[in-house]
């Protein structure tokens, strides 16, 4: 799969990962592009403009337009398939400028087929991401794609409110 890094600047600069659906075309998340007056993609081959092409707040989906840039393309797996318990693997930029340039590589369980507050069309994941992992992909152990990565459990906030610190919630 071809994976990059996204740089944007908007009112604060902020960054996500993206993942080659087609080529020319990535996929990350509507919150990581959202309100966004410019985009970059930093791939291998340097600093690329991008488009946002559609966004869907509702799912935290955005489709992203890179002009001549073509690799490797994600396959998607069968929605239904994914089974409670199976192993996930992670790559993406979390915390750029703290950690490696060259994305991080985690790996957990899918250990809900439901979201946060028992969302539905969302599953839960025990492998560690960061602020600049949203827009990855979760990879299942032949490197179909199962999932996007759009946000972990603020374990602080929950702290405050319940008096224990929850773990690989995200």
């Amino acid at each position: 799969i071809l994976l990059c890094f996204i740089a944007f600047a908007s009112n604060a600069d902020s960054s996500g990962t993206a993942f080659s659906v087609a080529n020319g075309y990535l996929l990350t998340n509507h919150h990581v592009v959202a309100g966004c007056s410019s985009l970059d993609l930093i791939t291998a081959d340097g600093r690329r403009p991008a488009t946002v092409l559609d966004s869907i707040k509702e799912i935290d989906l955005a489709l992203v337009r890179v002009y001549g840039l073509r690799g490797p393309i994600a396959k998607f797996r069968k929605s239904g398939q994914i089974r409670l318990g199976e192993p996930i693997h992670i790559f993406g930029f979390p915390l750029v400028g703290a950690l490696s340039s060259r994305g991080n590589f985690t790996t957990g369980t899918i250990s809900s087929l439901r979201g946060f507050k028992d969302a539905a069309g969302e599953i839960q994941i025990t492998a560690p991401v960061q602020p600049g992992n949203s827009g990855g992909p979760v990879l299942d152990v032949s490197g179909y794609v199962v999932g996007v990565v759009s946000s972990k459990l603020d374990a602080l906030k929950l702290a405050r409110s319940t008096g224990d610190v929850a773990q690989n919630v995200n």
